[in-house]
């Protein structure tokens, strides 16, 4: 498991998640893990082909990212209890 970090600023809301490619092989959704004014976070776990490509890549691989997407929601009340798959 890795988490990857992007310098870019992204308008990015709870719910929504980006579109992450390697160039020449695939593309796959990745929810958001890390968010900052400059920079967000993916985190990726080797499953697959682009995954593991993801966490064998260092400063610098180029890599298409797009979105963000999806629909995004608020968190409303004292006590909230979310529940989801994946590592975002």
């Amino acid at each position: 498991m890795k988490t990857l970090l992007f310098r870019a600023r992204i308008d990015a809301q709870p719910g929504q998640f980006v579109m992450v490619g390697v160039p020449g092989v695939d593309i796959k959704p990745f929810g958001i893990s890390f968010l900052e004014k400059d920079r967000f976070g993916i985190t990726v776990s080797a499953v697959g082909k682009v995954s593991q490509l993801l966490c064998e890549s260092t400063a610098g691989t180029l890599l298409g990212v797009m979105g963000p997407y999806g629909k995004p929601f608020t968190v409303q009340g004292k006590r909230i209890m979310l529940v989801s798959g994946g590592y975002g």
